[in-house]
C-alpha cells in the first residue's frame, strides 16, 4: 500500500513542485489526507440516472432535472421527486409528467396565476425581492397582485413538452414546481396516528383546510367559450374540483399546522367547478380526521353518521344540510358523500336543489372558530 501511495505521489510531484517546493515525505502526507480537495472539485456526486431535459430557450443550454424517485402515479400523470442539478446540494422539486395537453395547460396557467409574484409581461413567477424579471428582463412596478390562495399552492418553475424515448418518442407534457418537503397527504397524515389524530389537532387541521378553501373561493375567474352565435363569458368562484385526501398536504412544524394544496383539475363533466363539490370533499376530510387505521379512506366511507362524535356529526349536518341526510336515509357516510352532481343538483320535496343547503367555506370557518371540541366524543 505504501508503494502505491509513493508512486501516485511521484506522478503528481512535478505539478505540486511547480506550485510549491515540497519534500517527498511532505507530498506523501498531503496525498494521504482524509479530504482529497482536488478530487472534490472535479467529481460530481450523482444522485440519479434518469433525467428530464427541457427545451433550449433562445439558444441557451437546456435545463436538466435529475430523478430521485417516483412519488405518485395515476391514470393521467406521474410525479417524480427531482433535483435541478446532479448533486445532493441542488434543489429538490416536484416534476409532473402526463399525456393530456389540456390538463397540462390548465394547471400551468392556474399555478402562474397563483404565483407569489408574477411578471406582467411574460407571466412567469419571480421572487418577491426581484426588481427585474429573470426570464424576460422586464422592469417596472406593474407586477400582478398576489392572489389570496397563492401561498398555499406550489410555485411553478418550468413547463415544457418532452419526448419519451422509452415510448417511441411519444410527446409528454411536463410541469416542474415546488416540492413540499416534510408534508404528508391528508390520508397518510391520518394513518400516521395509530390511536387516531388527537381531537384538538384534528380540529386545527380541519380549520386550516376550511380557511384555505374559503380564500380560494373568494377569487373570481372569468372564462370565455365559443357558443353558437358568439362567445359566452362566465365569471365564477375559483374551485379545485378534485379536492380529495391525496391533494391536501399537511405538516406539523414546531407545533404549527401547515396545509398546502396540489393538483387543481380543469373543468369537466365528471369534475365540475362549483363550491359545493369542494365542500362535500371537505366534509369527507372532516370525517377522515376522526378515523383510525392504515386506510382512513375506507374507514371514512364506512363511518356511521350517528356514531360520529356529537360535535362532528353536528358539523356534518351544518355543512351539508341535515335534510339531505334525512331524505337520503343515510346511515353510513358514503351513502351521501359519494353522491355526484346528479344527487346534489336534484330538487327536494320543497323544489329546492339540495346543494343550496350546503354552507360556504367562509360560513364553516366561522362555525369551527365558534364550536371548539367537535372531535371530542
Amino acid at each position: 500500500m505504501n508503494k502505491l501511495v509513493l508512486v501516485a505521489a511521484m506522478l503528481i510531484m512535478p505539478m505540486v513542485q511547480a506550485m510549491n517546493s515540497r519534500s517527498v515525505i511532505d507530498l506523501i502526507n498531503w496525498f494521504t489526507k482524509s479530504e482529497p480537495c482536488m478530487q472534490r472539485k472535479i467529481h460530481h456526486d450523482p444522485v440519479g440516472t434518469k433525467v428530464f431535459k427541457g427545451p433550449k430557450i433562445d439558444g441557451r443550454k437546456r435545463k436538466t432535472y435529475f430523478v430521485q424517485k417516483c412519488i405518485g402515479a395515476g391514470l393521467e400523470n406521474q410525479a417524480y421527486l427531482v433535483r435541478d442539478g446532479p448533486t445532493k446540494n441542488d434543489t429538490l422539486l416536484c416534476l409532473k409528467v402526463g399525456n393530456d395537453v389540456g390538463g397540462w395547460e390548465y394547471e400551468r396557467d392556474f399555478l402562474r396565476e397563483r404565483a407569489d409574484k408574477q411578471c406582467a409581461k411574460c407571466s412567469k413567477s419571480v421572487d418577491k425581492d426581484d426588481e427585474q424579471c429573470p426570464h424576460c428582463g422586464h422592469t417596472g412596478d406593474d407586477w400582478k397582485k398576489i392572489t389570496p390562495s397563492a401561498p398555499y399552492f406550489p410555485r411553478i418553475h418550468d413547463a415544457f413538452e418532452w419526448k419519451d424515448k422509452n415510448r417511441d418518442g411519444a410527446l409528454k407534457y411536463v410541469l416542474v414546481m415546488d416540492f413540499f418537503e416534510g408534508f404528508k397527504t391528508l390520508k397518510d397524515f391520518v394513518a400516521s396516528y395509530a390511536a387516531g389524530v388527537p381531537p384538538a389537532l384534528a380540529q386545527r387541521v380541519l380549520t386550516e383546510i376550511v380557511r384555505i378553501t374559503a380564500l380560494m373561493h373568494t377569487e373570481m375567474v372569468t372564462t370565455i367559450r365559443k357558443r353558437r352565435g358568439g362567445m359566452k363569458t362566465t365569471t365564477k368562484p375559483l374551485c379545485h374540483a378534485d379536492y380529495h385526501e391525496c391533494n391536501i398536504m399537511v405538516k406539523i412544524d414546531n407545533g404549527q399546522v401547515q396545509v398546502r394544496v396540489i393538483d387543481p383539475h380543469m373543468p369537466s363533466t365528471m369534475k365540475p367547478h362549483n363550491k359545493y363539490t369542494d365542500m362535500v370533499f371537505v366534509a369527507k376530510h372532516a370525517v377522515m380526521l376522526s378515523c383510525r387505521g392504515n386506510n382512513p379512506k375506507d374507514e371514512m366511507k364506512e363511518a356511521v353518521i350517528n356514531e360520529l362524535p356529537t360535535g362532528l356529526r353536528r358539523y356534518i349536518h351544518e355543512a351539508l344540510g341535515a335534510s339531505n341526510f334525512d331524505e337520503a336515509k343515510a346511515l353510513k357516510f358514503k351513502d351521501i358523500s359519494d353522491k355526484n352532481e346528479a344527487f346534489w343538483g336534484r330538487k327536494n320535496s320543497e323544489n329546492i336543489k339540495r346543494h343550496k343547503y350546503i354552507k360556504s367555506a367562509d360560513d364553516m370557518h366561522k362555525y369551527l372558530r365558534q364550536n371548539l371540541g367537535i372531535f371530542n366524543a
